[in-house]
């Protein structure tokens, strides 16, 4: 029995009632179109044109009149985006942050210094708008899945706070909240969080299906006319685990039990090729790598970017690590003096990524150093290497 004439448009619905904007893409299908769920692109999380008019029309002067400039409100956006080198959780605990406060340089209109700004007004919700969007696709380039698609999505000024994952109680899922939650998260996922292994997790999230399992061995010859659903559903996504291709088969008529599902899946499911690594070996000394690390706009009202300079030794792996800034010239070459003088001299080569501060150019071919870098490489009596473009 499909969720969505049950679960999710009775549930679009009655956000509609409530004065929500909701916006209903169907079932069965894949979203083809971004403009539909008011974005450019399906790696847009964010609705841009919504978060812009709703933050500025909530942020106003004394007299009325919105204040906050197209720059400001995309550096808004931008904090809410970027949050690199951190975990999850640390993650939505900066994101929380910033929609209890957050500061831009200045208010234009007033003169003011950092002003403070409402990402979301609690004090008057009515001033907020309010977006339900279900089928909500968000392409993953990279990742096993090609993209996700959470059943509904609800936002408040365009940024998304609730995932909801629609799940019907009937005979074929006793336990829709366990399915819901083993749907959103997968072994892996729940594995990393817990901190325990996998067959674990696996045991665990069987036992109660197991246990209601009948103990007449399943014919495999149950599945057969089901095989091409199968393989379809594989093809748009190869990681799709046993319940929920259990219970999309159910709507198809299908009677059996999960085990040969689940056993077929394994047959069917491609396996990711292992990446071949490179092992290297360094002396003591002989080499240090040195790259920036992006930390964006992690500076309250500061409109500048924040970086890191690392460099960090190939043998020891002992590292000095510097905020700025700037990754200009002039910062990247004062970094480097207080590296080497942090480290007590020069190594017989570092290796660096491809800065513009390095290097100009690079191809197989040749690669183009800049001269005022190379200057400073003779003068402090290191080799350079850069990485190979990939």
């Amino acid at each position: 029995m499909s969720e969505y004439p049950h679960v999710e448009k009775p549930f679009l619905d009655q956000l509609s009632a409530l004065g929500w904007t909701a916006i209903d893409q169907g079932q069965g299908f894949i979203p083809s179109d971004p403009a539909a769920s008011l974005r450019d692109g399906f790696r847009e999380w964010i609705l841009p044109r919504v978060f812009r008019e709703a933050v500025r029309s909530i942020n106003l002067t004394s007299d009325g009149k919105p204040w906050l400039t197209d720059q400001q409100l995309d550096d808004l956006r931008d904090q809410i985006l970027r949050q690199p080198n951190r975990t999850l959780l640390e993650a939505n605990e900066a994101a929380q942050a910033l929609f209890l406060k957050s500061q831009v340089d200045h208010n234009e209109v007033t003169g003011e210094a950092d002003p403070v700004v409402k990402l979301i007004d609690f004090r008057h919700p009515e001033r907020n708008q309010f977006h339900a969007i279900n089928q909500f696709r968000i392409d993953t380039p990279g990742c096993v899945k090609s993209c996700i698609i959470p059943d509904i999505v609800l936002f408040v000024n365009g940024i998304p706070l609730v995932v909801v994952e629609a799940k019907i109680g009937d005979p074929n899922t006793a336990n829709p909240l366990h399915a819901a939650f083993e749907q959103l998260l997968s072994v892996r996922a729940i594995s990393r969080r817990l901190k325990i292994a996998r067959k674990t997790v696996r045991k665990v999230l069987d036992g109660d299906r197991t246990a209601k399992m009948s103990t007449v061995a399943p014919r495999p010859r149950l599945l057969l006319p089901y095989d091409g659903a199968i393989r379809q559903v594989l093809s748009d996504t190869p990681q799709m685990r046993a319940p929920a291709m259990l219970e999309r088969l159910r709507t198809l008529g299908y009677r059996g039990g999960i085990t040969i599902v689940r056993e077929r899946l394994r047959q069917l499911r491609p396996h990711a090729e292992k990446e071949p690594f490179l092992t290297l070996d360094f002396k003591p000394g002989a080499a240090a790598q040195v790259d920036w690390a992006d930390f964006g706009f992690a500076l309250p009202g500061c409109p500048r970017r924040v970086s890191a300079f690392v460099m960090v030794m190939c043998y020891s792996r002992m590292l000095y690590l510097e905020f700025t800034l700037s990754q200009a010239m002039g910062s990247f070459l004062r970094c480097m003096e207080r590296a080497l003088r942090f480290f007590g001299g020069s190594t017989t080569v570092d290796i660096f990524d491809n800065m513009k501060t390095v290097v100009l150019s690079h191809t197989p071919l040749a690669t183009v150093f800049n001269p005022t870098f190379l200057a400073y490489a003779r003068a402090r009596q290191f080799g350079a290497i850069v990485l190979a473009l990939t």
